[in-house]
């Protein structure tokens, strides 16, 4: 009986669409119970859920006999925690509770829970007004959203791989190895309708900038770093639902670069943007720069 080998391969004609901006990330720090003086105190926190869109919730504590503040138009997410709990006990009950709401990751430092939110977009300001000694500081802010389905020209993501040849010592022309010595990814989209939102949020919040309803490229920005004003691309293909997050792509840390704009008259107008990946130390090295799957865990 002769063996066979069957050859197979894959290849897929996917439409996208693409979302780019930046996840809310947030430092909440709790402090000691003193005989239940930390119960009913609560604060409002809100998160984006799969869909791209705006969820509220407020977080209460309760230490056994709390009263649920019922806020208006949001999700309660109880803390039951026992009087005389320390800032890092409670914390850690607040990240059990927090997590379950399905829209943000925590991390755990003592008694300060780091939250982020799970997708990228901007939030309503939180109201900690009646937190009492729970405090919040942003560590950045959401921003952005969808971009929609790229209807004319598509996007295409590049990679690169730097190697370095070990070569033979006898001859200097086998290669015995190869060692990557780095990496590079980019996205290129070509944007149909480059409306007022987009200029402000793809040029304005990148590498150009606003003033008062002009936005454009200036001098402001000069030698400073892409850092300060990086998002998330996100692709995600129209085929599944977005709970499906099997075949999303993204790269973690990016600056949308305008190469051009055309102004034809004859076609749809297009803009071409360029999405070069820059390094996400948050993120674990594996994929720190370039990933396909549920980024929602990272």
């Amino acid at each position: 009986m002769a063996c066979t080998t069957t050859q197979r391969t894959e290849q897929v004609l996917e439409a996208m669409d693409w979302y780019f901006g930046g996840r809310e990330c947030r430092s909440v720090t709790f402090a000691n119970d003193t005989a239940g003086d930390q119960e009913d105190l609560y604060f409002t926190l809100n998160g984006i859920n799969e869909n791209y869109e705006e969820e509220k919730f407020y977080v209460w504590l309760d230490a056994g006999t709390g009263t649920d503040p019922m806020v208006s138009g949001a999700t309660g997410i109880q803390v039951v925690y026992t009087a005389g709990d320390t800032a890092s006990a409670i914390a850690a009950l607040a990240k059990t509770a927090i997590e379950a709401a399905g829209d943000f990751n925590v991390t755990l430092t003592e008694g300060v829970a780091e939250i982020e939110n799970k997708f990228l977009g901007e939030i309503t300001d939180e109201d900690f007004s009646n937190a009492g000694s729970i405090s919040l500081t942003v560590n950045s802010a959401g921003f952005g959203g969808k971009l929609g389905a790229i209807a004319q020209g598509g996007g295409s993501v590049s990679t690169e791989q730097s190697l370095e040849d070990i070569l033979s010592d006898q001859t200097g022309d086998i290669v015995l190895d190869r060692i990557m010595k780095g990496a590079s990814v980019s996205c290129d989209l070509t944007l149909v309708e480059m409306n007022s939102s987009r200029w402000a949020s793809l040029i304005g919040e990148g590498y150009g900038a606003k003033e008062g309803d002009a936005v454009g490229y200036g001098t402001s920005k000069l030698y400073q770093s892409s850092f300060d004003y990086a998002g998330m691309l996100v692709g995600h293909p129209i085929r599944l639902p977005l709970s499906n997050r099997s075949a999303d792509i993204v790269i973690w840390k990016t600056t949308p670069n305008m190469n051009s704009i055309n102004y034809a008259g004859s076609e749809v107008q297009a803009a071409e943007f360029s999405f070069i990946a820059l390094k996400d130390s948050t993120k674990p090295s594996t994929v720190d720069i370039f990933a396909r799957g549920d980024h929602s865990l990272l």
